[in-house]
This record gives structure tokens, sequence and C-alpha cells, in this order.
């Protein structure tokens, strides 16, 4: 029995599956370096307590110094802090789908 196109099929298998890992572990790093800027971005002493001191904003392109800002809690900047939450978690669905589903 020949076993050169057997094997030749297995490397070609396993070469595809590491290509598409490798994509999704890229998408998925990609999109968690997102959500914690972001996240922190509206924490702004969380932000300097995690050494995260300046933002780039990404819709405007300005930086914003976080060691200057103070955290917002009014019901409307926690509203909206849960509502930057639930955009995330369901990027992280739609955007990185787990390898078992």
């Amino acid at each position: 029995m020949d076993l050169l196109p057997i094997l030749t099929t297995v490397l070609v298998s396993t070469a595809l599956v590491a290509q598409n890992t490798s994509d999704a572990n890229i998408k998925f790093a990609k999109l968690s370096e997102e959500f914690i800027h972001e996240t922190l971005a509206l924490s702004p002493s969380n932000a300097s307590q995690a050494g995260y001191h300046q933002h780039v904003d990404p819709k405007t392109g300005k930086t914003i110094a976080l060691d200057a800002l103070l955290d917002e809690v009014s019901p409307a900047d926690i509203a909206n802090l849960r509502g930057a939450y639930s955009k995330f978690r369901e990027r992280f669905r739609s955007e990185t789908p787990l390898g078992s589903a």
C-alpha cells in the first residue's frame, strides 16, 4: 500500500486547519485588544490603574489623556457602559464563534 497519497492528504488537511485556526486566533486577538482599550477608555480611573494612559478615539482620531478624566457615574453613562459591553458581547459571538460549535 502506497502511503504517500494518504500522508499528503493528512499534511494538507492539517495545514488548512492550522491556517483557519490561525486566522481565528488573529481575529480574536484583535477584537480582544479593541475590547480592552475601548472599555478601559470608558472608565478612566481603571485605565490609569491598568497603565493605559492615552486612548485614541476610533471615531475622531483624537488622543484622549485618560489620567486627566474621572469616571462618569450618571444613570445615562452607566447605561452607555452597559450598552458598550452588550455590543462587544454580540461582536464576540458573531465575529469569533467557538471552534467547537
